[in-house]
């Protein structure tokens, strides 16, 4: 061999991080690709899932032309409200890195759902059996925490010590500090790192940093460890007799606490007009989601009730024949201890019949409460474009407020995610004066409320409330600016 060939060779193993003597590992990485809801919202450079695309797509065309890569996705099939948090999807499997292959996967990516991370983590470390022994790696994308109750550190943990040598990178993008948390600790559990991205720059910034981990990643020793954890297989709602056996208690007074995000069945039959009692406990901005459905054993009908701390009923269904969605909203300060029971009005409930208790955190303008119904409760709120925000019945008036500069103009505009949907606003300044008032001039359009000044620096209040002839529940998206400001885009319904 040639001086130069041996240079070239000697290069072509630095490259792989191969140590001499040693042939070179086979390189597979599968992406994951948050999908939520979430995802349609706008940062700099454009919607979310539009930058990822393009991003994630060039990184695709960086990887090394002889690794493995797979695309996997969450929350892309069902829409937030149906809350399925089995809503995961493989999109591309493991295959030669062909552009033609691969990319058509994360083009056909489009925000809806649910952020299942620690079920789509344990699902992707299932697509790298066979390759134990191999250079495997995971790239997470996500631009929020997991709501679906799961644990995604310890899922992430998991896929590391499951003797696949696999470890599990995570790109935040643009996050809250309490999400980068989580976020940062899957990536620690994982064996791997994290990237933070605020816009559109720094998401490019980060996959090329990724993409030069993943080049020089170190090649597994040459006998694997023993695995010392295996994932957990993940549950299917639909199939008959899973879930965790559970029984409630006999009464109000005994009510059992029930973890949310997990999927239970009695472990006796209930009696006709009998209950199991669970407890919960709910936040104000929250929406409480219980799913009911009946098993394929047993004739007859499934059941539950919500109710309230001080026991009082507020939804009701106990002639469930097949699934059941019972769904009771929480305003500002509503906080408590809240009531689940289990149980038909017509006939006994059985073991196969299944139940699932979930919490929404259906909170405004990206903080961690909902918005007040009057100025002593406003959520204050800075100049930028909110997508997540929510009305109900029993929070129909929301109230925002921002420190305006004495002088300088302001404009306030809300959206409806529903399209026949209608938004009324009006503002009012620190003294009480009128500032103006709006509504969307047709279901669906954008309220707008222009030329807010003031003379001083003080606080302006706008009052947010569905149209009179409009569904009063539903999400919908607010921008603040000064002067002009983008309408914001179409929310996502959850």
């Amino acid at each position: 061999m040639s001086k130069s060939s041996a240079l070239a060779f000697a290069g072509a193993l630095l490259l792989l991080a191969v140590l001499p003597g040693r042939a070179a590992a086979q390189t597979n990485v599968e992406l994951i690709i948050d999908d939520s809801g979430s995802m349609a919202q706008q940062i700099v450079g454009g919607r979310k899932i539009a930058v990822a695309k393009q991003v994630f797509s060039g990184l695709i065309e960086d990887l090394p032309p002889d690794a493995q890569i797979a695309v996997r996705t969450y929350g892309r099939q069902q829409v937030y409200t149906k809350r399925d948090c089995h809503d995961m999807e493989l999109m591309t499997p493991f295959g030669p890195n062909r552009p033609d292959r691969v990319l058509p996967g994360v083009q056909a990516l489009k925000p809806n759902g649910m952020t299942p991370i620690a079920a789509s983590l344990e699902e992707a470390a299932k697509d790298f059996v066979g390759k134990e022994g191999q250079n495997n790696i995971i790239v997470l994308l996500s631009d929020g925490e997991e709501d679906c109750n799961g644990d995604p550190c310890a899922a992430a943990q998991r896929a590391h010590n499951a003797g696949i040598h696999l470890q599990v990178n995570v790109i935040g993008l643009h996050v809250l500090p309490k999400e980068r948390t989580q976020l940062q600790c899957v990536a620690d559990a994982g064996g791997g790192k994290y990237y933070d991205a605020r816009d559109a720059s720094e998401l490019k910034l980060a996959a090329s940093e990724v993409k030069e981990r993943i080049v020089a990643s170190p090649a597994p020793s040459a006998q694997p460890a023993s695995p010392t954890s295996t994932p957990t297989p993940y549950v299917k709602a639909e199939e008959p007799l899973y879930g965790a056996p559970i029984k409630g208690g006999d009464s109000y007074d005994t009510a059992v606490p029930v973890p949310t995000g997990k999927l239970f069945h009695l472990d006796h039959t209930q009696p006709v007009n009998h209950n199991d009692f669970f407890s919960v406990p709910v936040r104000g901005g929250q929406t409480l989601v219980v799913t009911v459905t009946k098993g394929k054993k047993e004739a007859g009908y499934g059941g539950a009730t919500i109710s309230d701390a001080t026991r009082k009923q507020l939804v009701h269904q106990g002639e469930v024949t097949d699934k059941h969605l019972l769904v009771a909203d929480f305003g500002d300060q509503q906080d408590g201890t809240y009531y689940v029971l289990i149980g038909s009005d017509y006939s006994d409930m059985h073991e196969d019949d299944t139940f699932q208790v979930d919490l929404i955190n259906n909170y405004d303008a990206d903080s961690d409460r909902a918005a007040g119904k009057d100025q002593s409760r406003a959520l204050e709120i800075k100049p930028g474009t909110y997508l997540h925000n929510y009305l109900s019945e029993v929070r129909p008036i929301a109230v925002f407020k921002f420190k305006a500069q004495g002088g300088k103009t302001y404009q306030f505009k809300a959206r409806p995610a529903r399209a026949d949907g209608s938004i009324d606003l009006s503002a009012v300044n620190d003294d009480g004066v009128n500032l103006g008032s709006a509504s969307s001039p047709n279901k669906g359009a954008v309220a707008t409320l222009d030329k807010l000044t003031v003379p001083k620096d003080q606080y302006i209040y706008v009052t947010v409330q569905y149209g009179e002839w409009s569904s009063k529940a539903g999400h919908y998206g607010i921008a603040l600016g000064e002067p002009q400001v983008d309408s914001p885009h179409p929310p996502p319904e959850q």
